[in-house]
């Protein structure tokens, strides 16, 4: 293959999709590159292209593409993997080393997200519970009785009723369009972020954003994104990756369990519980591809075109799940995937886009799902020393060495991922 012609290809591949980040390159470095598609294109067809003609530079352009395809999706496979291999590579990513044991434990990690995600999708997609509405005056009972399980002495309750009354505590579906821009300036945003539940810093102080639906799920949110105020006031270094959201995972676990104790009906908190997985595990649906490719990278080398739809067509052979079954229906009845090539070509086709737009994207979910798998752990301990450790550990998420945790919890710093048995995960 001939680097300079496959570089050319990329870097046109990178101002199609993602333009913000080839601003480097004028009209006139942009037309070498096409230069060097067509000297490419005309010694293996003998044919040549006028390149000022729009029309002609788009068939050069998928003539490139389709032959180098399986190589920018190697190459960006491997640039995820030389990252996570020594996270230090890129300067101001979220990346550190305790990653490492990440790249030790794809095969886990996808295991754990494809998991969580088809367990969650299946029972939503199955259970039309109707939760009972609370009341304001509720909510805050039942807040304040949570608090007083998990911190007798109340210090984070006053902390909450301080956020409260100092204005800390923001209803999303009460601003209006003008506030929504007005805080965007506030938080130096070019938008209000799309997320329903949030924690940000405006003007020095961390605030609460919250998208109630006067449920139990409003509290389970609430402690979710409190963990995550007390940790960001309180954080001064860097907090592994890892435990991001192992506080705010096993406080959410708290109120389900607090719940359970109040004798709230168990298919009410099942469906919240499943929410609450599929809320997280939806992230990993990307993830899970670029893992797998990793993964495969890993063991076998350079990902081939046959291998990829020898693998795809034994993955529909093993299909059991009902989402499967109706996604497999889907890509069999649309005349967009009138053959196995195009549905494997659109697939690695829209994977490579998504690599471009959100590099080093397989590290987003994964937070979630070790967070949710240790809160279980945890939860399955629960006693007054395991609260006054987690307590300790949100106020100084960026003092807590992640393999100190596996080793309270009985694994070791490979973690050894695997299923949680039902007889360990919480009774809810």
């Amino acid at each position: 293959m001939n680097e300079e012609y496959f570089s050319a290809c990329l870097f046109l591949l990178i101002s199609r999709v993602n333009k913000n980040r080839i601003d480097q390159y004028d009209n006139e470095q942009i037309l070498n590159f096409y230069s060097l598609l067509k000297e490419d294109y005309f010694k293996e067809t003998g044919i040549d292209i006028n390149i000022n003609i729009p029309e002609e530079r788009e068939k050069l352009f998928s003539w490139s593409y389709e032959k180098y395809r399986m190589a920018i999706l190697n190459t960006l496979i491997k640039m995820n993997i030389e990252i996570l291999k020594d996270p230090q590579q890129i300067e101001g990513e979220t990346l550190d080393k305790t990653d490492l044991f990440f790249y030790h434990n794809i095969s886990g990690m996808i295991s754990l997200m494809i998991e969580q995600f088809y367990i969650s999708s299946t029972y939503c997609s199955e259970k039309k519970v109707a939760l009972p509405l609370l009341d304001d005056k509720t909510k805050k009972q039942i807040i304040k009785e949570i608090f007083a399980f998990i911190d007798p002495s109340l210090t984070w309750y006053n902390i909450y009723l301080e956020i409260l009354n100092n204005g800390q505590i923001i209803n999303i579906t009460a601003l209006s369009s003008d506030d929504k821009l007005r805080i965007a300036h506030k938080l130096n945003m070019p938008q209000f972020p799309n997320d329903e539940n949030f924690v940000l810093p405006m003007e020095g102080k961390p605030y609460i954003f919250l998208t109630p639906n006067n449920t139990i799920q409003d509290i389970r949110i609430f402690f979710h994104e409190f963990a995550h105020f007390i940790s960001f006031a309180n954080e001064k270094g860097k907090t592994p990756r890892m435990l991001l959201e192992f506080s705010s995972c096993f406080y959410e676990l708290i109120t389900l369990y607090y719940f359970q104790q109040k004798g709230v009906d168990s298919e009410e908190l099942a469906y919240v519980n499943s929410r609450r997985l599929l809320n997280s595990a939806s992230l990993a649906l990307s993830e899970i591809q670029t893992l797998t490719y990793m993964l495969n990278y890993i063991k076998e080398g350079p990902i081939s075109f046959e291998k990829e739809k020898q693998k795809y067509v034994e993955s529909l052979t093993g299909l059991q799940n009902i989402m499967s079954q109706k996604l497999k229906s889907i890509l069999q009845s649309d005349s967009k995937y009138s053959n196995l090539d195009q549905i494997i070509k659109s697939s690695i086709d829209s994977h490579i886009e998504e690599l471009i737009l959100n590099p080093f994207n397989f590290h987003e979910a994964y937070p979630y799902i070790i967070g949710n798998y240790l809160a279980i752990k945890m939860l399955n301990n629960l006693d007054s020393e395991v609260l006054a450790y987690m307590k300790t550990a949100t106020e100084h998420p960026d003092e807590i060495d992640p393999f100190a945790v596996f080793a309270k919890l009985g694994l070791d710093k490979k973690l050894n991922l695997k299923k949680v048995e039902p007889s360990e995960s919480p009774k809810l």
